[in-house]
């Protein structure tokens, strides 16, 4: 038996995530960004390949010969476009969840110190209140 079993970094990255939404959602977009990054690029370095004249390699040889060039080019500009929206969208999800995590931070640091005891408040500088 392998040790750890292939699923171990997927288990332990859900126990970490839990059932948060947000970070769900952010790894998510984050994929999604990544994963068009990439197929943009492949589409473009062959399309602009193909308009210089190269021949095409891999599955875009089959392809390129039989789609005219304009709605090639329209398909790789909207693929971009979509790349745009979900960088977009990941930065204003991450956002959300800095601020979340930060307040739910807040929220706890400041419960803690009305929790603490009084006594022990009263002989802390302000300075240390204050930071």
């Amino acid at each position: 038996m392998i040790w750890p079993p292939p699923s171990a970094p997927i288990a332990i990255w859900w126990r970490q995530v839990g059932h948060d939404t947000a970070v769900r959602k952010v790894a998510a977009l984050a994929a999604l960004a990544s994963l068009t990054d990439g197929f943009g690029m492949m589409m473009l370095v062959a399309v602009v390949t193909a308009m210089g004249g190269g021949a095409p390699t891999g599955w875009l040889q089959a392809l390129l010969p039989t789609l005219p060039m304009l709605p090639l080019l329209a398909a790789v500009l909207l693929l971009f476009c979509v790349r745009l929206l979900m960088n977009h969208l990941l930065a204003l999800e991450s956002g959300r969840l800095g601020y979340k995590l930060a307040d739910d931070l807040r929220r706890r640091l400041h419960s803690g110190l009305l929790a603490a005891e009084w006594r022990w408040l009263s002989t802390q500088r302000n300075a240390d209140h204050v930071n």
